[in-house]
């Protein structure tokens, strides 16, 4: 069963000792979504929806709430968001997300671009049109070919 975009934000907070922003988390958090998507039959790990901006995928509702940050550290905002009670997924975010914050935001982006992903193929200027869980399994697939 998905889980929430706040859940796993936070989680991922917590992660980075509250050292990442929110650029790098959206990317982050797709790209685990990307890999729990690949990894699980198709069961996506997040239950909203990215879309196609200009800077790689978003999750909208995740971004209006911390995009008070601008290009600082986002600080907790979580307090009444629950924790992550499921060990498999937690075990997971420490694995991907993990290895994911010792990048820089711009690499993050610069990954989310490539010529073939997901982003690629929904993004318009102008828009932020949705991405399936179908056009972001299949980047896993070309990722892994």
């Amino acid at each position: 069963m998905a889980t929430s975009s706040l859940m796993i934000a936070k989680k991922i907070c917590e992660l980075s000792n509250w050292q990442v922003t929110n650029l790098s988390l959206q990317k982050i958090i797709y790209f685990c979504h990307m890999i729990y998507l690949g990894r699980n039959n198709s069961e996506p790990l997040v239950e909203e929806d990215f879309q196609a901006w200009m800077y790689g995928p978003v999750l909208p509702a995740l971004y209006e709430k911390l995009k008070i940050f601008g290009a600082q550290p986002i600080k907790n905002r979580f307090y009444r968001v629950n924790e992550i009670d499921d060990e498999s997924i937690n075990n997971f975010l420490e694995e991907v997300a993990g290895a994911l914050l010792k990048r820089e935001a711009w690499e993050l982006v610069t990954l989310t671009h490539s010529k073939t992903g997901a982003w690629a193929k929904n993004y318009v200027s102008g828009f932020n049109k949705k991405i399936s869980n179908e056009d972001i399994l299949e980047e896993y697939v070309g990722f892994n070919e």
